[in-house]
């Protein structure tokens, strides 16, 4: 079974990820409360994309099960990369409401 071959229930950012067309809706207030301290902590300046892709996998995956419950962390693995990742964290904290700030903002 496609994990991504279901129908969204919540609207977001649309995301072209692992050959399909998603929709990376927001966080719910529940999630948002859950992960308050990774949404909230300031990169550390330098800090490698890598790095804070790891740091903030736990949220997107958050966002994404809303819409796609069967996607796993593994899944993220295989399916984010360099080009992917600031897309989809983008739309995760765009559809979520959350600005983005830089290091020390």
């Amino acid at each position: 079974m496609d994990k991504l071959a279901v129908t969204p229930r919540f609207r977001g950012v649309p995301i072209f990820l692992n050959g399909q067309r998603i929709i990376v809706p927001s966080l719910s207030m529940g999630q948002v409360r859950q992960n308050q301290e990774l949404i909230e902590a300031k990169p550390p300046e330098g800090e490698p994309l890598v790095d804070h892709a790891k740091r903030m996998q736990p949220v997107i995956l958050a966002a994404i099960n809303r819409n796609y419950p069967d996607v796993t962390a593994d899944d993220l693995d295989e399916w984010l990369d360099l080009n992917t990742y600031p897309e989809v964290y983008l739309a995760m904290r765009g559809a979520s409401g959350l600005k983005v700030v830089g290091p020390g903002e």
